[in-house]
């Protein structure tokens, strides 16, 4: 599905009491099974072949989309400051500044603490850096209220991340699940304290495989790392007031033009 495509209504909320069997089950989703397909799509193998992951949700043909690198612009090369110039693009803030009151994802344990803001996520979706010596990914879907933080590091080797301009919705019991493993984190602009939403979520795919992955399960969902998960790494959501006054070194993320975008996605949307 397209993300610009209307979005089917998300189905009522699934409880969290119970969710433990849950989580084991989405952690393992098809450790055991035969795959369905050739690990390049969904399933077309018989009738007693287990579906893909990909083919559980919503639209299950995903991984027949192609991608569309021209819908989304994400940042390859981040750049940082103690603050915002006073020359940023209002797109990003009302005045063109970070105001204490908008959300930051916060990394610490290098050498200085890290933030990024959610109104630069909002936008541009996936942040590729290193931190601390680790090649990161920090993701954010804004119609799932979703953030996620995780190593770049799959199967021993450094993948490189970009949106597809596809949406794909997980069963609620994985997405519940997910976010009660801590696995992702539900954050708006304004708002540290809100609850992940499944609806259409981002999906990702990492250039060296081609493997699609659901933004919001940190999980492949077909190809040739089909139910690989990506390893999260701890982040904490504040606001930029709060972040500042208990991490008074940190730098935070610049937008675009500081930032460069995905040269590739660029050239394409013009």
């Amino acid at each position: 599905m397209n993300r610009r495509a209307l979005l089917r209504a998300t189905a009522a909320a699934v409880g969290l009491g119970g969710l433990a069997g849950c989580l084991d089950l989405a952690s393992s989703f098809g450790a055991d099974r035969g795959t369905a397909s050739g690990r390049a799509g969904p399933g077309t193998g018989g009738e007693d072949a287990y579906p893909s992951l990909a083919q559980t949700g919503f639209p299950p043909t995903v991984c027949e989309e192609s991608t569309q690198p021209w819908a989304l612009l994400e940042i390859d090369d981040p750049q940082f400051a103690r603050d915002w110039p006073r020359d940023v693009d209002e797109r990003y803030a009302d005045d063109g500044r970070l105001d204490d009151s908008q959300v930051v994802v916060g990394l610490t344990g290098g050498d200085r603490p890290r933030a990024y803001p959610v109104t630069v996520l909002w936008r541009h979706e996936v942040v590729e850096d290193e931190y601390a010596g680790e090649p990161l990914l920090v993701t954010y879907c804004s119609l799932c209220r979703s953030g996620m933080v995780a190593s770049r590091v799959v199967a021993g080797e450094t993948r490189s991340f970009r949106a597809t301009g596809l949406l794909w919705r997980p069963e609620d019991v994985f997405a519940a699940a997910a976010e009660e493993d801590n696995r992702s984190f539900g954050a708006t602009v304004r708002d540290t304290d809100v609850g992940v939403r499944n609806a259409g979520n981002l999906v990702m795919v990492d250039r060296e495989s081609g493997s699609y992955w659901s933004q919001l399960l940190a999980r492949a969902i077909c190809g040739p790392l089909e139910n690989e998960a990506l390893a999260i790494r701890p982040s904490q959501v504040a606001t930029w007031g709060d972040w500042r006054r208990e991490h008074a070194e940190s730098e935070v993320l610049l937008p675009p033009p500081y930032s460069g975008v995905d040269e590739t996605g660029a050239e394409r949307r013009k």
